[in-house]
Parts: C-alpha cells; sequence; structure tokens
C-alpha cells in the first residue's frame, strides 16, 4: 500500500480536482484505490458523485467512532473506493489534537487493509493544523499542486517550507515526488486578453523549474473553464467527463509518471516506510498501451456515468434556502383587506394634516397682514 498526501498550504490552487483525477486515473489504471477527503469543505466527496456529505466518514475513522469499512463508500467507478468528509469534519483537529492521540492515524487506520487497497489519495485541507499534520505523517509521498501566479507561487514556497520540516522533525522517509504546475491557458480557446497572463504563466513556470528542476511535471494540466465547471457541477472527475481532453490526458500522464513501481519496497522495517511512488523526474512519458487503455476505462465509465443520469444533473449547485432568504431580506406588505384599510386611515390622516398645516400657514399671514395695516 502507498499513501499519497495531496497538499498545498493555500486555497484555490486545484488540490481537490488533482486529487479526485488521480484517484480516477489510478483506478483506471488497474489499481485499487481509497480516496480520502480531508478537507472540511467536502468538495472530493461531492466531486465524485455523492449528492451530499454522508452522515459518518473520516471524523468517525480518526475519532474511532467508526471502522474503516463501516464508512467507505463505493462509487461508479470500479476500483474507487472514497471514505467522504462529513459535516462535524471540521472539529477534527480539537480531537487529535489530545495528548493521546497518534500522529500517524490515518496510516495505522488503512494499514489494516492492505490487501484491498493499492493507493491512498488523500485530500488535505489548505491550511498547517493538526489534521494536515497528520496526513503528511501518514504519507509516504507528497504532490503539490499550484498554478503559476504571484501570489500561488508565494504559497508554494511556504507548503516546500512545511514540508522540509515535516521531513526533518517527524516523517523522515516523507517524499515530494512532484510539483504540478496547474491552470495552465492554453488548454482552452483564448482571446488575445489572455497574453498577459500566458506570458506571467511563462515566467513564473521558469522560475519554479528552476527553483524545484525535475520535480515540476514538464507539461502540467491544461485550463479547460468549462470542462472543470461542468465536472464540479456534477460531481464526476474532469477525466470521465471528457477523457480526451487535453486535461483528461494530462491527468492520465501525471498518474501514469507517478504510480507506484511493482514490487516491494524492500525488505527491513525501514524500507517499508519508503514510497514506492515515482517522482517526475524518474521516468519519460508513460507507455502509451497503458495510457490509451487506461483513456478507454475513463470513457466506459463516462458512458455509465450517464446511464446512472449523473450527467444531467448539478448536484454541487446549490439551490435558493428561502427559509434562510426570509431571515435576512425585507418582506412585501401583503395585499389584503387590512392594508388597504390601512393605506385608507393613512391618506385620511395626510389629508387633514395638510388641511391643518394650511390652516394655520393662512392664520399666521393673515395676522401678520393686518398687524401692518396703519
Amino acid at each position: 500500500m502507498d499513501i499519497l498526501a495531496v497538499f498545498n498550504a493555500k486555497g484555490g490552487v486545484g488540490k481537490t480536482t488533482t486529487a479526485v483525477n488521480l484517484a480516477a486515473c489510478f483506478a483506471a489504471m488497474g489499481q485499487k484505490v481509497l480516496l480520502i477527503d480531508l478537507d472540511a469543505q467536502g468538495n472530493a466527496t461531492t466531486g465524485l458523485g455523492m449528492s451530499e456529505l454522508p452522515p459518518r466518514g473520516t471524523f468517525d475513522i480518526i475519532t474511532g467512532n467508526a471502522t474503516l469499512e463501516e464508512v467507505r463508500l463505493s462509487t461508479f467507478m470500479e476500483g474507487l473506493t472514497l471514505i467522504g468528509a462529513t459535516n462535524n469534519l471540521a472539529a477534527v483537529d480539537i480531537e487529535l489534537s489530545k495528548a493521546d492521540r497518534r500522529h500517524d492515524l490515518i496510516r495505522q487506520v488503512v494499514s489494516a487493509h492492505k490487501d484491498t487497497i493499492d493507493i491512498v489519495v488523500m485530500d488535505c485541507p489548505p491550511s498547517f493544523g493538526v489534521m494536515t499534520i497528520n496526513a503528511l505523517v501518514s504519507a509516504h509521498a507528497v504532490l503539490v499542486p499550484s498554478p503559476p501566479t504571484p501570489f500561488a507561487h508565494d504559497g508554494l514556497l511556504r507548503t516546500w517550507t512545511i514540508i522540509s520540516r515535516m521531513r526533518t522533525t517527524m516523517n523522515h522517509s516523507l517524499r515530494v515526488i512532484g510539483v504540478l504546475p496547474n491552470f495552465l491557458h492554453g488548454g482552452e480557446s483564448k482571446e488575445d486578453a489572455d497574453a498577459v497572463t500566458t506570458a506571467c504563466d511563462a515566467d513564473i513556470l521558469s522560475a519554479m523549474k528552476a527553483e524545484f528542476g525535475d520535480l515540476v511535471h514538464p507539461e502540467g494540466i491544461p485550463l479547460n473553464t468549462e470542462l472543470f465547471t461542468s465536472a464540479a457541477s456534477k460531481g464526476v472527475p474532469a477525466c470521465v467527463l471528457a477523457p480526451d481532453s487535453a486535461p483528461g490526458r494530462a491527468y492520465l500522464d501525471v498518474a501514469g509518471r507517478i504510480i507506484p513501481a511493482e514490487g516491494s519496497a524492500g525488505t527491513d522495517e525501514h524500507a517499508k516506510e519508503r514510497s514506492r511512488f515515482r517522482c517526475f523526474g524518474q521516468n519519460g512519458r508513460p507507455d502509451a498501451l497503458v495510457i490509451n487503455a487506461a483513456a478507454e476505462k475513463l470513457a466506459r465509465w463516462h458512458i455509465k456515468a450517464d446511464a446512472l443520469g449523473l450527467l444531467s444533473r448539478n448536484i454541487n449547485i446549490p439551490g435558493v434556502d428561502e427559509n434562510a432568504l426570509g431571515m435576512i431580506r425585507p418582506k412585501a406588505i401583503a395585499d389584503d383587506g387590512a392594508s388597504q384599510k390601512v393605506r385608507y386611515y393613512t391618506l385620511a390622516l395626510a389629508f387633514i394634516g395638510v388641511t391643518l398645516l394650511a390652516g394655520v400657514i393662512g392664520f399666521l399671514a393673515g395676522w401678520f397682514f393686518v398687524d401692518k395695516l396703519p
């Protein structure tokens, strides 16, 4: 079993999208994959077709309130299972901060299921809390997605510092297997206005490659706004929604480059903790036959998802909560008999008020002019 953490300390960098699509691609390549949603937002959970967060999930296995098998959910993709986020997951840091909690609880929980799980993919929170510490201590390897933008690049450098500190203090065998540039312009139809952004992409990509060398994926994940938006709204990985798209093929390439090598990592106890995941720089482009076979399976899953009605729904576009809106917006006055009477009384009082005011003004004016007469 190999455990991969998808982590970046900055939010909005495509971390969940990466985790969901890589998990699907690994499964399409014949691996038995478990995706664990560690982010309280639960986007990885709904990104695999769940219409709502489950009643039990990650929080329960970490706190010991349930076993892995009790909360493990099947997906429409054979070989890919899920432990979903729950509504109470945001409070898990409190539980993990207790002195008697181990920092490698996740590895401890999944290690008993080596016969049914080949790869564990963890979608980490976009912050550095106790949950993230547990994920990085439990992981064999970490993949860092990062768009080539100035703010994201700053987050990448901070993330690298965090991972380096974890390697020297709490998980000496943790390996960074790659930095994945994503949201790259050029993967969708472009307008002239994109030229400046593309130039900025190129500059920051050059900086990333100078800093991290061959750990940076050579091509990255191209941007396709329409595809990623549609995939998120339907709760289906982009690589399943459009297997032959540029992003779909790119995720297959990433999975093919880092998929664990065949065979044992070693026989001694220390070797058993080493990752069999391969770094981007260790291998060239994956075998075309492997990629094409996986793409065919993704295409079959697309047909299956369509047959199940998954592609005709928008589970992640929430409806308007009229009860909540009613608490904050002004209510219109009902047009009933009572309101009509109120209107008549108001008009009558206004007329009387105007009449009295006119009378007072007339009286004062008359008194003033009479007083001035000789």
